[in-house]
């Protein structure tokens, strides 16, 4: 059954965390709830899992309403069926690994036989084999995890619940907890509900990412649509590493750079209104004046060349704006080389005076192919 949030508010005090929520999380989805802190997702998180009260709006599964802050009406934390595992993993020290996984079994008073070949399912789906004995303070970062989701998923439940649980992980830890949890939900098939502030985990795990900000909805859509389409300046610029270019007509450093681009559009769209563009790294390409091709082109300045291994990021300025480039090549070029960027008019998204989208390019992202 679909998760339907609709019209949620939540105010602590005068700060509004949420504010007017509508969303819709179909059943079997992964979701990724994406903001900066304080956006409101996990405000929105502790709604779902019943540990915090709408003032206004409802929370329902199917017709089931599982709060109403303008009726009262509301659904106790443990009878919601929902798996919720915390930041901390909120393992019981005193516990084995197997006591652990079988704690709500033992509450919903579940047979001990049954109990125990769930718990030896749960144990082989998640690699922890062989952990049953051992306590918390025996286990590393991820197998901590391991377990707790194991935990939370014991009952059968339909919805799991997530808050930031790979943030006390290291990188390497990170990046096998990401393909983990992935291949459970293609597995399980259960929803799941996922709160980070990093981009790279909701654009790799995701099948659904909720862009949030200062409690509202910005951008909900597959990973990838939010990338390509981002719906304002805000998602333009909070997804991406490097982040996009936004340049503003008017602004103090972007702005003689952005008319430029945008005098060259207007030449092929007249009656163009827009006031920003984006422009993603990996759309800048860098070319001879000879190879433009129908681009926009300008000169700039390379400040500055950045290997990251499999990467090399370009830093360049270009009429008093900083801008950023990305190619899978080593450019060969050093501090201070003369060179001409590239962009194509499909690879440029626009925004008008709010910061919303007012176009639809499909990007066709270009490779550096740079010469000194």
């Amino acid at each position: 059954m679909p998760i339907v949030i609709e019209r949620v508010e939540k105010r602590f005090g005068a700060v509004r965390a949420v504010d007017g929520l509508d969303l819709v999380i179909e059943d079997g989805r992964f979701v990724c709830l994406l903001g900066p802190s304080g956006c409101g997702k996990t405000t929105t998180l502790r709604m779902l899992a019943g540990l915090e009260f709408p003032d206004h709006g409802q929370i329902r599964t199917g017709e089931r309403v599982l709060s109403d802050g303008d009726t009262g009406r509301f659904v106790s934390p443990e009878a919601r069926g929902i798996g919720l595992v915390f930041q901390s993993y909120a393992l019981w020290p005193h516990m084995t690994v197997a006591q652990n996984i079988a704690f709500g079994l033992e509450v919903r008073r579940w047979p001990r036989e049954r109990r125990e070949v769930r718990v030896r399912e749960l144990m082989d789906l998640l690699r922890i084999s062989g952990l049953g004995d051992r306590y918390p303070s025996q286990l590393s970062g991820g197998q901590q995890q391991r377990v707790a989701l194991a935990r939370s998923l014991a009952p059968g439940t339909e919805l799991l619940l997530l808050d930031e649980p790979l943030s006390n992980l290291d990188a390497q830890l990170r990046l096998e907890m990401r393909a983990e949890l992935k291949r459970l939900h293609e597995r399980l098939g259960t929803t799941i509900v996922f709160v980070t502030h990093d981009q790279l985990e909701a654009m790799t795990m995701a099948t659904d990412v909720a862009v949030m900000h200062e409690g509202k909805l910005q951008q909900y859509g597959a990973p990838m649509d939010v990338y390509r389409r981002p719906a304002n300046t805000f998602v333009a610029g909070f997804i991406g590493s490097p982040t996009i270019n936004l340049l503003t007509a008017g602004d103090r450093t972007t702005g003689e750079l952005a008319s430029s681009v945008l005098r060259w559009l207007s030449a092929r769209r007249p009656g163009l209104a827009a006031r920003t563009i984006g422009i993603r790294p990996e759309s800048l390409a860098i070319a001879d004046v000879a190879d433009a091709n129908g681009r926009w082109t300008h000169r700039a300045d390379v400040e500055a060349v950045l290997p990251t291994g499999a990467e090399w990021i370009v830093r360049l300025r270009a009429l008093g704006a900083t801008l950023f480039a990305l190619t899978t090549r080593d450019p060969d070029l050093r501090s201070g080389t003369s060179v001409t960027l590239a962009v194509d008019h499909a690879s440029i998204h626009l925004f008008d005076e709010g910061g919303s989208r007012i176009d639809e390019p499909t990007p066709a992202p270009l490779a550096i192919g740079a010469r000194a």
